[in-house]
């Protein structure tokens, strides 16, 4: 294959199928396609546990894609209907959610047949395997070989199996990570991921209107940033293009602008600079009378990842991905345990590379929950409603004489 070409939730249009084509005639018809599902699906399918009319908002939101596109309904599409009139076990649920990329992927699948001869649809769960480590995290392989029938792939993102054949979830944002497993396995040079921004900005331009992107990163700081809150990439999605130095570039579907982000084996890609990077839609949780053994044995349980952690002398603080499908059990077993304090719509505003700055942020406007010093970055915690302004305040404070950006 010449390339992977990785499409985001906001790509899966009419406007991204046309850029899919441009870029499957630019590769000379050799390419492998991931698709994530179409934008807030997963957000819905994950909600299912709460609310089970969330498969026909799925299924409206899909009824109107293939409306504009002029295709028929897929039998994943019917399949998913089904999970309305049956009684609901786990995996019944994390099956609900890969409906997601399967329907959204066989949409795009269906709509280029029209004009590829030699294209196929791969379900990924018969291709990757994942597997549990000693840390209770997971580790992804490819595992079987692909047929030569085909030039150009359709394959399901964010999707994969266990040893028993069931299916697994990546985290969110998973698909980007799929495409990078696929770069490997192909030795393509170059992996690309679209979708409707340019590319890496080094503060937020929804917020800030700015043209602080950055256009070169090393593979070692688009892994440090992607962690602290980049999710223009997963934060998994490097370590498999660093053997074999397959360059990712980040496009956007929607603009013809020039300057991107390619991430590559660069020396000095980014480096010198700092970023303001923000981690939405998280859960602050304070825990009283902590014993670390019996949170430590919950938290594998749930296969959670502590994104931020506080300790003091008879409590804990944790921060975690609000968008967790067992969140509400997890919830209730830690108040079987411990007195907690659960606090919503948390985001972690990380400045990385400028933490010599923090005295000044202690003088900010701003009611913050905490700030915390973690490897050459200051992670400062507070409600998402105060973003935006947070966001302001910095850039007024560091950002806007750019030359000291990049001095």
């Amino acid at each position: 294959m010449n390339a992977i070409l990785k499409f985001g939730g906001t790509s899966i249009c009419q406007q991204g199928l046309n850029q899919m084509m441009s870029r499957i005639n630019f590769y000379k018809n050799n390419v492998v396609i991931v698709c994530s599902a179409k934008s807030n699906v997963t957000n819905l399918l994950f909600n299912v546990r709460n609310d089970l009319s969330n498969i026909d908002r799925v299924i409206q939101i899909y009824d109107e894609f293939i409306k504009e596109i002029n295709i028929c309904r897929n039998d994943y599409m019917l399949e998913l209907e089904k999970y309305k009139n049956k009684k609901l076990n786990e995996q019944d649920y994390i099956d609900i959610v890969a409906y997601g990329e399967l329907i959204s992927n066989k949409i795009v699948f269906d709509y280029l047949k029209n004009f590829y001869s030699k294209i196929g649809f791969l379900d990924s769960r018969e291709y990757i395997l994942a597997t549990k480590t000693i840390n209770n995290k997971y580790k992804y392989n490819v595992i079987n070989k692909f047929g030569t029938s085909f030039d150009i792939i359709v394959f399901t993102g964010f999707i994969c199996s266990n040893r028993n054949g069931h299916t697994v979830l990546m985290s969110r944002g998973g698909s980007d990570l799929t495409g990078s497993l696929l770069a490997d396995f192909f030795k393509t040079k170059i992996y690309e991921i679209w979708s409707d921004v340019d590319g890496i900005y080094q503060i937020d331009p929804n917020i800030i209107n700015n043209n602080l992107i950055v256009e070169r990163l090393s593979y070692n700081t688009a892994q440090k940033i992607s962690i602290l809150g980049a999710k223009v990439i997963h934060q998994e999605c490097i370590e498999p293009l660093i053997e074999k130095g397959i360059e990712l570039h980040i496009k956007n579907t929607f603009s013809e602008n020039s300057k991107n982000t390619i991430i590559s084996n660069i020396k000095d890609g980014g480096e010198n600079l700092f970023f303001l990077l923000e981690d939405k839609k998280n859960v602050l949780i304070n825990i009283e009378k902590n014993d670390d053994d019996i949170l430590t044995n919950i938290l594998n349980k749930y296969n959670i990842e502590i994104k931020l952690a506080l300790t003091l002398p008879f409590s804990k603080s944790i921060i975690i991905d609000q968008n967790f499908m067992l969140f509400e059990k997890l919830i209730d077993e830690l108040s079987e345990k411990f007195l907690i304090q659960v606090k919503y719509d948390i985001t972690i505003m990380s400045l990385f590379n400028n933490v010599k700055s923090y005295r000044a942020f202690l003088d900010l406007d701003i009611n913050y929950e905490n700030i915390v010093f973690n490897d050459n970055c200051l992670n400062i915690i507070i409600s998402s409603e105060l973003t935006e302004k947070l966001t302001c305040n910095i850039f007024e404070m560091l950002f806007k004489n750019q030359e000291l950006v990049f001095c």
